[in-house]
């Protein structure tokens, strides 16, 4: 246990080191004197600081995800699950700024093995957004590419709130609704969830 809490105060440490001084100006010596600890301790639990990094990004995409799965537990369609699950993306954003910022920004400038992980998340976007083709109409086209090509898009208009602040909602909640919604169900039909207002 006192280890536990020992990992867990570093990994607090070093998300607001790295959210405030960038991942790449950021040395050990700034996570051990954030956290209060020897360099020893530091690397009794770590090789250097992508590998903290890394498991910061891994603790924050848990919690992020168990956020998620209950804000769309009671949708009862894909749409109001991807509505819902939107909408508590973008608090969650408000809500936890530098995990935000460690989660969509840091993670990209860490190097190849971080890259490959937020790529990951990326995919697992890709499959929730994929879920919409059994709601589209038969005769409308969905691009094979769609997904991927949403998936970053949502991670670019996330990347700049977190980068530069700004309204999360209800504006920026809509233009992300709208792109995930209408090439599966057309305009009007997105433009109908979303009107419901709270869910959309």
């Amino acid at each position: 246990m006192v280890a536990q809490n020992q990992r867990l105060r570093i990994i607090d440490a070093a998300i607001s080191v790295f959210a405030q001084q960038g991942y790449p100006a950021t040395t050990v010596d700034d996570i051990v004197a954030a956290a209060e600890i020897g360099v020893g301790s530091f690397y009794s639990f770590y090789g250097g600081k992508e590998e903290c990094l890394l498991d910061a990004y891994e603790r924050i995409v848990s919690m992020a995800k168990g956020e998620l799965e209950r804000a769309v537990a009671g949708a009862s369609v894909w749409e109001e699950r991807i509505c819902q699950g939107l909408r508590r993306t973008l608090d969650l954003v408000v809500e936890e700024p530098q995990r935000a910022r460690i989660a969509l920004v840091e993670i990209q400038t860490a190097g190849a093995p971080a890259l490959e992980r937020y790529n990951e998340t990326l995919l697992e976007l890709s499959r929730q957004l994929a879920a919409g083709r059994e709601r589209a109409d038969e005769a409308r086209w969905v691009p094979g590419s769609l997904e991927a090509i949403l998936s970053s898009c949502f991670a670019w208009m996330l990347h700049r709130r977190a980068s530069f602040g700004g309204d999360a909602t209800p504006r920026l909640l809509n233009e992300m609704a709208e792109l995930a919604l209408e090439p599966y169900l057309g305009e009007a039909g997105a433009h109908n969830v979303i009107a419901k207002g709270p869910r959309a």
